[in-house]
């Protein structure tokens, strides 16, 4: 869960547009679709990735 975290700390919050791309080594990563698609999924993660994203104050709604 770095790149959320790294998202968070830089900006506040992670309220990322869909569209929002991240660079990471060089590479971007869609961030803002991750994030979404993770929403969607929410009642299927794992109970460690759901523990993560709520850790770095993931807004499920």
């Amino acid at each position: 869960m770095q790149i959320p975290a790294q998202y968070r700390a830089r900006v506040g919050n992670l309220d990322v547009p869909r569209s929002h791309t991240e660079e990471v080594d060089g590479e971007a990563v869609r961030l803002g679709a991750w994030i979404s698609q993770q929403r969607v999924k929410a009642g299927k993660l794992l109970v460690q990735r759901g523990g993560e994203l709520s850790a770095v104050d993931m807004r499920w709604a």
